[in-house]
């Protein structure tokens, strides 16, 4: 989150560029392996208040991701990609890949009630 509020910071609290935001966001998960995290979009800028949404976002998944996905094994990488839908609708995508199977879970029948 801290990087957020540093990349904001340097473009006066105002505007921030998506794949900028992702890259501060994702960089504390970033290990020696540099290629872990592919990002592919338009340039697009972001408001400050959805630029910390998206920052947030993004740290759980990639949170989820080192603990259970694509980054847990030290193989797999994720691919952030990006587009604008309409005028003012950002449509993002986060694909794993190379992480562990997915193996189905049961749901303990007390859970539904």
């Amino acid at each position: 989150m801290n990087e957020a509020h540093d990349l904001l910071t340097q473009e006066n609290w105002s505007v921030a560029q998506v794949r900028d935001v992702i890259g501060r966001a994702l960089k504390a998960f970033e290990t020696a392996r540099r290629d872990c995290f592919v990002y592919s979009g338009l340039v697009v800028w972001l408001p400050a208040q959805p630029s910390l949404t998206l920052t947030m976002c993004l740290h759980e998944l990639a949170t989820n991701a080192a603990k259970y996905g694509a980054l847990s094994n030290g193989t797999g990488h994720v691919h952030v990609s990006w587009d604008l839908v309409e005028l003012r609708t950002l449509k993002m995508c986060w694909q794993e890949a190379g992480g562990p199977p997915v193996v189905p879970r049961r749901v303990p029948a007390s859970v539904h009630g």
